[in-house]
């Protein structure tokens, strides 16, 4: 264990270090001595911000089985720090009076919006013949022999990065599947077992972005700001995105005053004094090539920013 956490130690950055090790402040306690001084004050355990890692899914059988017959749920997850030689938690704690659903019930589910985060591996159709492959943002393949679930992850690419309400997917897959006596329960599991393989999510309420630039572009302020200061720039995703060199130019100008032309114009000006080290290649080609290759990049990256969450929907009146 030492071992391990010197290796930890040696591959972090000085400020996790500082923060982290040698704070002035710094008094670690058990997971049971947190609850007992949390009580204290009126909480109770609610879950971890990634309640993903209570079911010990990570865990061999045979240590679940260990785990599952213990007291009460703080005792089991104070096991289940010893067991992972988990150091930090991001516990969520709730008022004692607040009365707890632990038990699993799709209803639950009713009202929440879903995203998804894998589509199909490419050259393959989701629509052939099973099984279906899909992969997620980080490369991570899956299969599946079942075509309710093909379906539900077809739908939720399909309108990526949009989200779509619970209740409308339970529908269609009703209305596809005449006779389907519980669409409700069939897909409210569906959505679990990938919630619990990171490749769905759960929100209560859609987000106001622009899927597609429109004309006159809009960045969200907290974007136009951060990119102005550094490489990222978080979306309304909730994700931190690496700007490029021709994003990072770009979105400060996305206020709404500017059509595409007039951005063009500007990509123009920063590719002459080489600014643009994405876009370098276009500077040898003709001017009429030149100016078609930059359209194009200035399509693709704003389109990137769309899918990125980083543009907001044009007002109407």
């Amino acid at each position: 264990m030492k071992k391990e956490e010197l290796e930890l130690i040696r591959n972090v950055k000085d400020s996790y270090l500082f923060h982290d090790h040698l704070e002035e402040v710094n008094q670690p306690v058990y997971f049971h001595q947190f609850m007992e001084h949390a009580g204290r004050h009126g909480l109770q355990f609610l879950a971890e911000a990634d309640p993903r890692s209570a079911l010990g899914r990570d865990l061999k059988p045979e240590v679940r089985e260990k785990v599952r017959p213990l007291g009460g749920i703080i005792e089991r997850e104070q096991y289940l720090d010893f067991v992972r030689y988990r150091g930090f938690r991001q516990t969520l704690l709730c008022h004692k009076d607040v009365e707890l659903k632990r038990k699993y019930d799709p209803n639950l589910l009713r009202g929440l919006f879903v995203s998804g985060r894998a589509r199909p591996v490419e050259g393959t159709d989701p629509m052939g013949p099973g099984p279906w492959k899909f992969v997620d943002d980080k490369g991570r393949e899956m299969s599946t022999p079942t075509a309710v679930v093909r379906d539900v992850l077809v739908e939720l690419h399909r309108v990526n990065p949009r989200r779509v309400e619970f209740e409308k997917i339970v529908e269609q897959i009703a209305t596809a599947r005449e006779g389907q006596t519980d669409a409700l329960a069939l897909v409210a599991e569906v959505l679990f077992e990938l919630y619990m393989r990171s490749l769905v999510g759960f929100f209560p309420r859609q987000i106001d972005f622009a899927p597609q630039a429109p004309e006159w572009p809009v960045a969200w302020p907290l974007a136009r700001l951060q990119a102005q200061k550094g490489e990222r720039a978080a979306s309304m995703l909730h994700s931190a995105v690496l700007l490029s060199p021709t994003g990072k130019r770009l979105l400060p100008l996305l206020d709404g005053t500017r059509t595409r032309n007039e951005l063009l114009e500007e990509m123009e000006k920063w590719l002459h004094s080489g600014q643009l080290a994405d876009a370098e290649h276009l500077r040898e080609l003709p001017e009429e090539s030149r100016r078609e290759g930059l359209a194009n990049h200035l399509e693709q990256a704003l389109q990137r920013a769309a899918l990125a969450g980083l543009l907001v929907l044009p007002k109407t009146s």
